[in-house]
């Protein structure tokens, strides 16, 4: 599950705590500093926005590589991300992130590189972009006090491949996994999930965006408040994956990219024209006028990452299907 979400984690999100620890002008560090959580990198980067001629998608380049006292080293991507809390709506700024889930305690430090350059994010190359570029810092990782389901207790962790049937937690073991193996059990459908009301930039073509309406009952602010965005939205969706959990399944799954396909209204892609002729176009026609194909909604991938961060509180499995 973890290994999956990677690739979801460069493009979304933000963390709900602050924490601060030895960091470089311009850098901040936010999170709960426990292995296994989600730890950001906030970044003072070029102001840009998502439309902006010199494509920050494409022409800018943002590595962090983590290494630990042990010598273990991890180099995971950055993202624009506009704003602080992109959830908001916002489509500019000069804001660049990059998402790290630690899975050893003790010390680690973190070294930057931002380069630019003529899409120098999918090619490499390029040179410094200045900003934050060659900096670093560090911090330390105490053990996990979440318990239970959720997938961040210490015995939990990420799901590793060992050989077997199933998948097992990596628990404490490290490279060497010595967590429970894990039954994946539960819905696979709908697929189109993320057809929700309350995402930003998601059409309603065929009617078939969804609001979810009958699980906000099972909403239970107490502990979904903090996954919620723009004054309170989330609700209804936050409260159908607490419905899963209390029917005791361990997994759901859903499409990320469904232009030319089932349902057709869910991509992370930055739609070029209005939603209502987004509706109104034939399916060959959404690839090729109704989306830039190299630039990213920024707030409807963060607001994506909301759901995904109380998925995995409630140890939801999420079966990515791309």
């Amino acid at each position: 599950m973890k290994q999956i979400k990677l690739f979801f984690l460069f493009m979304i999100g933000i963390s709900q705590f602050s924490l601060f620890s030895a960091t470089p002008e311009g850098v901040k560090v936010v999170g709960e500093l426990k292995r296994w959580h989600k730890i950001t990198l906030i970044c003072d980067g070029p102001n840009t926005s998502e439309t902006d001629a010199n494509n920050p998608f494409m022409n800018f380049r943002f590595d962090a590589t983590f290494t630990h006292s042990s010598g273990k080293k991890i180099t995971v991507p950055g993202f624009y991300a506009a704003c602080d809390d992109p959830t908001g709506g916002c489509s500019s700024g000069n804001k660049w992130k990059a998402h790290f889930a630690p899975n050893l305690t003790g010390q680690w430090t973190y070294t930057l590189s931002f380069k630019s350059g003529s899409k120098v994010a999918i090619n490499g190359g390029g040179s410094s972009a200045n900003f934050f570029d060659g900096k670093g810092g560090d911090f330390s990782i105490s053990e996990s006090d979440k318990s239970g389901r959720d997938f961040r207790a210490a015995d939990k962790g990420q799901l590793r491949y060992v050989g077997q049937h199933y998948l097992r937690f990596a628990g404490t073991g490290g490279d060497n996994p010595n967590g429970r193996y894990f039954v994946k059990a539960g819905a696979d459908s709908p697929e189109n999930m993320l057809a929700y009301n309350d995402m930003d930039g998601t059409p309603n073509r065929q009617g078939l965006r969804k609001a979810w309406t009958p699980h906000q009952k099972d909403y239970v602010a107490a502990e979904a408040s903090q996954y919620t965005w723009g004054g309170g939205k989330g609700t209804e969706l936050l409260g159908c994956i607490n419905y899963l959990a209390s029917k005791g399944v361990n997994a759901f799954s859903f499409l990320t990219f469904s232009l030319h396909g089932d349902d057709e209204n869910v991509f992370p892609h930055l739609m070029k024209v209005a939603e209502g002729t987004y509706n109104g176009y034939s399916d060959a026609q959404q690839w090729s006028n109704g989306v830039h194909h190299d630039r990213f909604d920024i707030s409807k991938l963060a607001q994506w990452e909301r759901i995904f961060e109380y998925a995995d509180a409630k140890g939801m499995f999420m079966h990515f299907k791309t």
